[in-house]
């Protein structure tokens, strides 16, 4: 912590709080009962994620594509890659308060790796994917509509609570 806006180092009277208050109060949210809480409610949260991002696919993936066939088992992996990488986005974002130049930057550069990963998995000569996610699995609309759901039912609890 810097203390130059405050007249530098041994400059306490000049905070806005009491560095004794300062340590109780990180000592408070340190003690392991706060952490165990802490660990059980992220464990919770992460198996809520998990179940909403599996049952809005398994309700969605019975309706068929344009031409009638339905999705392979791959879909469901990328399905919940792209929606936990999203999740993830959407949670940073949410909780950032810093929004400099330099993090926006890292933000963007972080996000957009997605499509580009996706990209050159597909695009791998001899895979089983070989050409088969952006036709078949990104570019419908019932996916990318079970996406958008999946990111706003496991993000607006989060948002709601902060």
């Amino acid at each position: 912590m810097s203390f130059r806006k405050y007249g530098g180092e041994g400059a306490e009277k000049n905070l806005p709080f009491n560095m004794s208050d300062l340590y109780s109060y990180s000592r408070h949210y340190c003690s392991k009962k706060k952490f165990l809480q802490c660990f059980l409610l992220f464990d919770l949260y992460s198996l809520f994620a998990g179940a909403v991002i599996f049952y809005i696919f398994y309700f969605g993936q019975g309706i068929a594509n344009m031409d009638g066939d339905l999705f392979g088992l791959f879909s469901y992996g990328v399905f919940s890659t792209v929606a936990a990488v999203l999740i993830h986005h959407v949670q940073c974002g949410m909780y950032c308060r810093n929004w400099a130049w330099p993090l926006t930057a890292f933000f963007v550069f972080s996000i957009t790796m997605l499509p580009v990963t996706i990209w050159l998995t597909q695009n791998k000569l001899n895979a089983e994917l070989y050409k088969a996610i952006y036709p078949n699995v990104l570019s419908s609309p019932v996916i990318l509509f079970m996406l958008f759901l999946a990111v706003a039912v496991v993000t607006l609890p989060l948002y709601a609570a902060k």
